[in-house]
């Protein structure tokens, strides 16, 4: 967790120096679902696809947190934009998204 903290601190830094790259908020944004800070998670996802929203990981990366916090549908959504941004995507995102419709069906 100290090793996720000491990031979240390093991309802060950068982003101030680089408040226009996606893949920086990505980045702390997944560091910050790391260490279960849902709200700073999702708030820097969402920063991300404001900035390029035509990268299909940033979209997945949502989707984790949606599914953190039991938010299923849209965790859904976030899970099929990335699959429709890029359909070669890791078996993961299909696995993930599975997993959510079946969470819905109970």
């Amino acid at each position: 967790m100290g090793e996720n903290r000491k990031a979240i601190e390093d991309f802060t830094e950068a982003i101030k120096l680089d408040s226009n790259n996606a893949n920086l908020y990505s980045k702390r944004g997944k560091s910050y679902l790391e260490v279960i800070e849902l709200r700073l998670s999702l708030k820097d996802y969402d920063q991300a696809i404001k900035i390029d929203p035509s990268k299909a990981e940033y979209y997945a990366g949502r989707g984790d947190v949606f599914t953190k916090k039991g938010d299923y549908r849209m965790a859904i959504e976030d899970y099929g934009m990335a699959l429709q941004l890029d359909p070669k995507q890791s078996a993961d995102v299909y696995y993930n998204e599975a997993v959510r419709l079946l969470k819905l069906d109970k």
